[in-house]
């Protein structure tokens, strides 16, 4: 129980008592007042021991309770730890046998994958010599055939030079004997219309005559600029 004293109250009956003649008696009434109101009997103080030990037996079987349950639950705990370290051991032991084993099929797998590697590397050389040896072998036909082709052109370029100069002597000669022809069948053709002319004067009038003369004058002149070509 609190023992604390109500100064409020007690300094409102002191200034109350102040001025009056019976002063020491009210303050000594008010102090014993106010320690009676607050005191601790020996009855209260007995009643909280009792029920101090009454929450420390309790406070006493729940800490034993709880250390029983503690020291119950860490049994389990030690033993489910071994069970664990145990399969732990046997697992790492099973999967030491497996890599052992992987291990050991490794390094088959890579004695073999070696030999085929080694085997196919000699493969591709003598496959590279052959090859080398073709490519020399088509190389060496190459320049063979271009040769040859070259030789060829050369000689069917000199047969085509020579062809072509054969032909255009022929054209030459050709155009001559075409000149010459075209020139007597102008010659002709003049006497021929001069014989025209005559016997055309003395049947055509005046009007014809004259037509006819135009167009044989255009068709000398258009033979005259042929033959200056």
């Amino acid at each position: 129980m609190s023992t604390m004293i109500d100064t409020l109250a007690l300094a409102k009956r002191l200034r109350a008592a102040a001025g009056s003649d019976n002063y020491a008696d009210e303050l000594a009434e008010a102090i014993g007042n106010a320690v009676n109101e607050r005191a601790v009997t020996k009855a209260d103080l007995g009643a909280l021991a009792d029920q101090t030990k009454a929450d420390f037996g309790l406070l006493k079987a729940d800490f034993k309770a709880l250390s029983d349950q503690t020291k119950a639950d860490f049994g389990l705990l030690k033993a489910d730890f071994k069970a664990l370290s145990d399969q732990t051991k046997a697992d790492f032991g099973l999967l030491e046998a497996d890599f052992k084993a992987l291990s050991d099929q490794t390094k088959a797998d890579f004695g073999l994958l070696e030999a085929d590697f080694k085997a196919l590397s000699d493969q591709t050389k003598a496959d590279f010599g052959l090859l080398k040896a073709d490519f020399k072998a088509l190389s060496d036909q190459t320049k063979a055939d271009v040769k040859a082709l070259s030789d060829q052109t050369k000689a069917d370029f000199g047969l085509l030079k020579a062809d072509v100069k054969a032909l255009s002597d022929q054209t030459k000669a050709d155009f001559g004997l075409l000149k010459a022809d075209f020139k007597a069948l102008s010659d002709q053709t003049k006497a021929d219309g001069t014989l025209m002319r005559a016997e055309l004067t003395a049947n055509m009038s005046k009007g014809l005559l004259n037509l006819f003369f135009g167009l044989t004058g255009v068709i000398g002149v258009a033979t005259a600029l042929i033959l200056h070509r």
